[in-house]
């Protein structure tokens, strides 16, 4: 039973509580916190959330305060305003997804510009573009590139990938500023 009322949502000791006070009936926390193993103070903030769930009801009885297990139907309801409660989140959400789905296509359609320095830098643009499956753009030195890669760059893009390195001599041609 401690399983299944687990499974509903209930937490270790509010299993242990909810089942001790079944068992007992009207009792104090004392009792319930020795018959569910528990810490004396745990019982009151465990007691105090099952009565707020309305599964356990409190009572005054001589200066003392008495605990009792309610209907175990009120597990049940419980679950059901749940299901309402997750089926009506559910629905609002589905009035929301198309606008939600169109600024997750936008942000996946966004380039994604990276900086890369030095040789390290290189080492990095090179490793990147041997498992992306889009161009490329890269302005860097030719000389450093070429220090860097040597002929493996060239079996690389002689291979067919789509990668565009631009050299400085491209990026003269593009009326771009080089440094």
């Amino acid at each position: 039973m401690q399983n299944i009322l687990k499974e509903a949502g209930f937490s270790e000791k509010e299993a242990r509580v909810y089942l001790a006070l079944m068992e007992m009936g009207p009792s104090s926390v004392t009792q319930v916190a020795r018959k569910a193993d528990i810490n004396r103070t745990t019982g009151y903030d465990i007691l105090e959330g099952l009565v707020s769930k309305k599964l356990v009801r409190s009572a005054e009885k001589k200066g003392k305060m008495i605990y009792v297990a309610e209907n175990p139907e009120n597990i049940q309801k419980l679950l059901e305003e749940e299901s309402k409660r997750l089926n009506l989140m559910s629905d609002k959400i589905g009035q929301i997804m198309p606008e939600l789905k169109s600024m997750y296509t936008e942000i996946e359609k966004k380039p994604i510009v990276k900086f890369y320095e030095g040789l390290d830098g290189l080492k990095a643009l090179y490793e990147d573009s041997l498992t992306c499956t889009e161009t490329i753009h890269s302005y860097t030195s030719s000389e450093d590139l070429n220090q860097m890669l040597g002929t493996t760059l060239k079996t690389t893009l002689s291979a067919g990938r789509p990668k565009a390195f631009l050299s400085e001599p491209s990026c003269q041609q593009a009326n771009m500023a080089c440094t």
